[in-house]
This record gives C-alpha cells, sequence and structure tokens, in this order.
C-alpha cells in the first residue's frame, strides 16, 4: 500500500472511530445530567449509544477487514454525510419548535441522537457503496481480461499458423531436393535442422503462454529480481560461447510482479542474443532502483549491440493488438509484454548508441510491510 494510501485509510479511521466514541461521551454524559424515564432512557440514551458503539464496533471491523485506502475514506465521508443530514435534520426541527413557543430539554442531546443515528447511516450506506464499486470495478476488470485474453489468443494463433507452416513448407521442401539429389548436401540439412530447432522453440513459447494464462488469475507476489537476473546472465555465459554478457544488479531487488516474471526477463535476453548479428555481439543486463513521480519502481535494462528492433514491430507491441498490415515477428517480445503487463508494470523500447536496442521492464518496487 502506497504512502497516500495508508494516508487515506488513516483518514477514514479517524472520521469513524472519532464519530462513534464522540457520540459514545455525548450519551455517556446524558446519563449522568438527567433523571430520565424508562421510556425516554430506552429510545433518547441507551438505543443512541448502543448505535454509536456499533459506530466503534464497524470502525474495529473496517481497520481488520480488507477495505483499504479510498474505500476506508469513502465509508468516513458517508459516516459525515448521514450524521451531517440528520443532524442538520433536527436542529432545524429543534429551531422550527423554538419558534413556535415549544419549549424543549436537552436540545444539544436531541441533534446528538440523530447525529449518531446518521452516522450509523451513513456508514452502512457507505458499505454498501463501496462493495457495489468494487463489484463493478471487478466486472470491468473482467472484461478488460476478457478482451485481453481474446487479443492474445488472436496473436498466439497468427503466429503459430504463420511459423508452423512456413517452417514445415521449409522441411518439405528441403526433403524433396534431398530425395531428388539422391544425396543429403550440408545445406539442405542445416536449413532443416535450423527450422526444426526454431519450431522446438516455438513450442517452447507456447509452453510460456500456457504457464502463464493458467497462472493468469494468480495473485501478484513479492519476488526478488537479483537472483533472476543473474541466474538469466549466468545461463546466457553457458550456452552462448560468442556472447560478452554483463550483469549488474542492487543488493536487493524486489518488485511487486506475477509469479513467473522471470519468463519476461529470460525473453528479452534472448531475443537480444539470438537476434544479434554482430560479430562478438554484447549484452548489458541490469537492474535498478528509480524512482518516478514519487512511487518507487526496479527497472531492468537489456542493451544490446545487434540490429535493433523494428519501429513497426515496437507500434504493435505498445498498442497490444495486431492488424492484417502490422504485426509481430514472434512470440517472444509478446510473451514478455504480457507477463510485464500482468505485474501491473510497463515495457519500453529505445535505440542503444552507437547500435542495437534497449529495451526497459518497470516494476513497481515492495515497499516496506507489503507481504508475498
Amino acid at each position: 500500500m502506497t504512502t497516500s494510501e495508508r494516508t487515506k485509510e488513516a483518514l477514514g479511521l479517524f472520521v469513524v472511530f472519532g464519530s462513534g466514541l464522540g457520540m459514545v461521551a455525548l450519551h455517556v454524559v446524558h446519563v449522568f445530567r438527567d433523571d430520565e424515564n424508562f421510556v425516554t432512557f430506552l429510545s433518547g440514551i441507551f438505543i443512541p449509544m448502543i448505535l454509536s458503539l456499533g459506530l466503534v464496533a464497524g470502525g474495529l471491523w473496517l481497520w481488520q477487514s480488507e477495505v483499504s485506502g479510498w474505500a476506508v475514506l469513502r465509508v468516513g465521508a458517508w459516516c459525515l454525510v448521514g450524521s451531517a443530514v440528520l443532524g442538520a435534520g433536527a436542529t432545524l426541527i429543534v429551531i422550527y419548535q423554538q419558534a413556535k413557543g415549544v419549549v424543549l430539554d436537552d436540545t444539544l442531546f436531541v441533534v446528538g441522537d440523530a447525529v449518531s443515528i446518521g452516522s450509523v447511516a451513513g456508514f452502512v450506506v457507505g458499505i454498501y457503496d463501496t462493495r457495489q464499486r468494487w463489484a463493478r470495478e471487478a466486472v470491468a476488470v473482467e472484461r478488460d481480461r476478457s478482451s485481453r485474453l481474446s487479443r492474445q489468443l488472436s496473436v498466439v494463433n497468427r503466429i503459430l499458423r504463420h511459423d508452423i507452416r512456413n517452417g514445415a513448407n521449409v522441411i518439405s521442401g528441403r526433403a524433396e531436393l534431398i530425395a531428388q539429389n539422391g544425396r543429403a548436401d550440408d545445406e539442405h540439412v542445416d536449413a532443416i535442422k535450423d527450422r526444426a530447432d526454431a519450431l522446438a522453440a516455438l513450442g517452447e513459447h507456447a509452453k510460456s503462454i500456457e504457464q502463464m494464462l493458467r497462472e493468469e488469475s494468480t495473485e501478484r507476489q513479492a519476488v526478488d529480481l537479483k537472483p533472476v537476473v543473474e541466474s538469466v546472465g549466468d545461463r546466457v555465459q553457458q550456452s552462448y560461447d560468442a556472447v560478452d554478457a554483463e550483469v549488474a544488479t542492487p543488493e536487493r531487488a524486489r518488485v511487486t510482479a506475477h509469479p513467473i516474471v522471470d519468463l519476461a526477463v529470460e525473453h528479452v535476453v534472448e531475443n537480444a542474443v539470438e537476434h544479434n548479428d554482430a560479430e562478438r555481439p554484447s549484452v548489458e543486463i541490469d537492474a535498478r532502483h528509480v524512482t518516478r513521480d514519487g512511487e518507487a519502481f526496479v527497472e531492468v535494462r537489456v542493451a544490446d549491440d545487434g540490429p535493433g528492433i523494428p519501429e513497426s514491430e515496437v507500434n504493435v507491441l505498445e498498442r497490444g493488438y495486431e492488424t492484417p498490415l502490422e504485426h509481430g515477428s514472434g512470440l517472444g517480445l509478446w510473451i514478455v509484454n504480457w507477463i510485464v503487463t500482468e505485474s501491473g508494470g510497463e515495457v519500453s523500447f529505445g535505440e542503444n548508441d552507437p547500435r542495437g536496442s534497449v529495451v526497459t521492464l518497470r516494476f513497481e518496487a515492495e515497499t516496506d510491510g507489503e507481504t508475498s
């Protein structure tokens, strides 16, 4: 929870507790100040005091519940509205009666009783209003999720059909040439091997997508990106002898993200290495703490010296969906974009100097007091 959210929650709880305890104190004073018969004690003191104690209990429940931030402040605001409306109504009635010459005893307590009832009524309305807002937001989130899933499946469907068809055509064509020539030329064998490897990689990408969609409903959790980045850097060094990989991380880089956020980092680095046409490719992978508009983030930056990412592909990724004229070249960066988006983060693309691309993954930093 951010500092702003904590402030809103504290203010809302202050209003609820303050209203309840203030009214309880007023009713206690009323008990010891006047002698009342049973009916006036029941209606003018006991019931309003029970309502005020109920408001205090409601504040305790609110404090211990999952309601937080703006929602607590909204409940507090409804308490103020309810007490103000009924308090103002009671005050007007008292003024009207006095203008008519009717003498009322304990006008302060009459208004206080009305304020007690109004506060409790406001609390109930506030809880109802908050739940209704949550329900509407949940529907909107589910609608957005369905729309996003539809776009994702459209992308996966196009890429799988395109890449599998092309790969199968290449393998089939090369195999026919081998059959016609009666011998296996190295060129044809290499082409078949490359396409087979590409199809195998496509299968791994499909597996990543399946894992992401299967865990889409999983809540975000605290993840330390330091070991994630270092592990990816180690795998690059072990798998690609001709690649120079530099890794830099702070002592701690905990973020709030999707449970499979490591796949996003892995796919960015793989994309930077596998599409690099330099004689000796180099990749820089680093994690760093940044602050933007007062909020703390952790950025994972992957810079390479390859040919760069085509602008048309960047436009498609930033837009979030494909068109018949503009579409991406593979699934890797789509997987990155989807996982980071599910993590509540952002992906940005830039150019490296003098050559290459820079892909930055930005995640919300885990704040003190958050739990995984």
